[in-house]
């Protein structure tokens, strides 16, 4: 399973849309739970985003990385 290093918000976009029309996977809860700790500052918002869709390719593949 590759690793997904997000730099921009227009990457992040393309890269969550393509999960999205392939897997149908994602939560629109986790999505916005990763975008508040980004705004308050818990994390940097590129990193909670590349979190978010190394969660939502486990989940949706079933492998653990």
């Amino acid at each position: 399973m590759p690793e997904y290093f997000i730099n921009t918000l227009e990457e992040y976009q393309r890269v969550y849309d393509n999960i999205v029309d392939s897997k149908n996977h994602l939560r629109e809860k986790e999505y916005l739970f990763v975008v508040w700790l980004s705004y308050e500052g818990v994390v940097d918002i590129f990193r909670a985003l590349t979190l978010y869709i190394r969660c939502a390719i486990s989940d949706a593949t079933g492998e653990h990385f």
